[in-house]
């Protein structure tokens, strides 16, 4: 157990994002926070990148500039 649950929910995400949403035929639709300190910049950041290397096209990407995990804004004020 970890932070009230077990392993085995946590250990869920021991796969990159990123390798399930390339399998991906469907359009995909990622929004992130910039300010987001639970998201990784390897899993979030690069997805245009890989999808590009990749010369996919089915990849909606948009980032919230100052927002944290929940899309609120982080900024003073």
């Amino acid at each position: 157990f970890w932070e009230g649950h077990t392993y085995k929910r946590w250990g869920s995400y021991a796969e990159p994002m990123a390798d399930n949403l390339l399998k991906l035929t469907i359009p995909v639709y990622v929004a992130v926070g910039t300010a987001d300190k639970n998201t990784l910049a390897e899993n979030a950041d690069l997805l245009p990148v890989l999808f590009a290397q990749r010369r996919k096209n089915n990849l909606t990407y948009r980032a919230c500039l100052a927002c944290d995990h929940w899309f609120n804004d982080t900024r003073p004020g």
